[in-house]
């Protein structure tokens, strides 16, 4: 089922909007709570208020029906509809359907290749990084620069995870699939010793807290909101505060004095041969800001507040309720209102079960008309029976309304298929319409009130035809009827 233009424009807007609302939320609450930049938890959970809605939107229970579109062979009466729904109903029903389907889809093929893009993107990425490890080798103990880097590559050898080698330039990271591993740059291998340990100490932290797992499947749903800036913002916080988490326990780790300075100087040396491959590892950080704050965390500790149970299942609350209020307020937005979902077939043929009321005086609608074909006929051309009557008219003849009605299509392209090129059909109340098709053009608009003679086409050629004529149909309480035997 598709979504109308303006609820596709909608959904997008709303999308955006609320996860910005989540961003700019999650950075007051953090400044007027005093929280640590490396609570991991809480942007988490602010990512996750930006990401749900939309999805969960999909969930509620409301309307979502398309507008109502031209179906079948013809419309069905409108004079059944309570009469302060026949112009809405009726504008709906004569919309440009050909406007109404290619945008929504437009809309949806941009979507799909900004998602399509975005995977690739990350396909290959990761096919580099695969042909990383597979030129790696193993890190042999003459190659590290002392004994506290031997002993922390010996303890990650026992427990499973593999220490690697790669050459050039580049940042230490970690893999957490198929198998943990940690590369090491040749130039890292410069570093002192206890700086390499706290390098190696800081990827390790990554990996006990399955880090590239989590960073992968945000990046996979990124890649659904390729087209929302904040949701790309609050992924890049979780990943900062991951880092600055790794940081702290790596200095935890067996403490000394200038353990910090050393890491510091670990990080700046590493920026410096930095290259294009940027996992989610430790030292990959393209903004300047956050640089900054990972240094003075190292030099001068973490001053912020971490949230105490309290405030926790506060804040998890909170998530938890402005993520059900954004996605009801997305859900109301791309609904269809009520009025719009009524079915319009039901709602006439009930009505028509009952009586049949008289049929009006229907006038012949070309002036001097002359029957070229009719109804019922077969040929080589045609191979069903003729659903109408062809009148002979040079292009450009007047076509006018054979009794008094409501114009309730007028469009070019009619759903019944492309034979009928341009159509105006009128609902004349008591189930009966006519149907004029093959017109060069018309002279009315969709709910329309016409009087007998008005004229509201001209004659053309579109569509199916061998040449200029008005094809007219004639239909009785949903059923086809020849229109010469009610022609006067």
């Amino acid at each position: 089922m598709s979504l109308p233009a303006a609820a596709w424009g909608t959904a997008l807007a709303t999308s955006v909007l609320s996860a910005g609302l989540a961003w700019y939320a999650a950075q007051a609450l953090q400044r007027w709570l005093q929280l640590s930049h490396a609570a991991s938890r809480y942007w988490l959970v602010a990512w996750m208020c930006a990401v749900l809605p939309p999805g969960l939107a999909l969930l509620l229970p409301l309307p979502r029906a398309p507008l109502p579109q031209l179906t079948g062979a013809l419309p069905v009466a409108l004079n059944s509809l309570p009469q302060e729904l026949l112009p809405a109903t009726a504008a709906t029903t004569g919309i440009d359907v050909s406007l109404a389907e290619v945008v929504p889809l437009c809309l949806w093929a941009l979507y799909v290749a900004g998602v399509l893009l975005s995977l690739a993107r990350w396909a290959l990425a990761t096919h580099r990084l695969r042909a990383v490890l597979r030129s790696s080798c193993s890190v042999q103990a003459s190659q590290l620069p002392g004994p506290q880097s031997r002993q922390a590559v010996r303890r990650l050898q026992a427990s499973g995870i593999a220490v690697r080698r790669t050459e050039g330039g580049g940042t230490p990271f970690a893999v957490g699939w198929p198998h943990a591993r940690i590369l090491l740059p040749a130039a890292s291998l410069a570093l002192p010793d206890r700086a390499l340990r706290l390098v190696i100490g800081h990827e390790t932290a990554h990996l006990h807290r399955r880090d590239p797992l989590r960073a992968t499947l945000m990046r996979l749903v990124a890649a659904l909101y390729w087209f929302n800036p904040f949701v790309q913002r609050i992924a890049a916080r979780v990943q900062l505060a991951a880092e600055l988490q790794c940081d702290a326990r790596a200095l935890a780790e067996a403490p000394a004095a200038g353990d910090g300075r050393l890491l510091a100087q670990a990080y700046v040396e590493t920026l410096r041969h930095a290259t294009a491959l940027r996992p989610a590892s430790a030292l990959s950080h393209r903004d300047p800001g956050g640089h900054q704050l990972r240094l003075r965390h190292m030099l001068q500790g973490d001053a912020g507040r971490r949230p105490g149970k309290a405030i926790t299942l506060l804040l998890a609350a909170s998530g938890v309720t402005a993520t059900l209020c954004l996605a009801a307020v997305q859900a109301a937005a791309t609904a269809v209102p009520p009025s719009l979902a009524v079915p319009l077939q039901a709602a006439s043929v009930t009505l028509l079960e009952a009586t049949v009321p008289p049929a009006p005086a229907f006038a012949t609608p070309v002036a001097h008309a002359r029957v070229t074909s009719v109804f019922g006929h077969t040929s080589d051309f045609r191979q069903r029976a003729h659903r109408g009557v062809d009148f002979a008219a040079r292009r450009g003849t007047a076509v006018q309304a054979p009794a008094d009605g409501t114009i309730i299509a007028a469009t070019r392209t009619y759903p019944d298929g492309p034979n009928y090129g341009t159509v105006v059909v009128i609902d004349h109340g008591g189930g009966w319409q006519t149907l004029f098709a093959h017109l060069q053009d018309y002279e009315v608009e969709v709910g329309q009130r016409v009087r007998k003679g008005e004229v509201i086409a001209r004659t053309g050629n579109t569509g199916r035809t061998t040449g200029p004529h008005l094809h007219m149909e004639l239909l009785r309480s949903g059923t086809r009827v020849d229109p010469q035997a009610w022609l006067q």
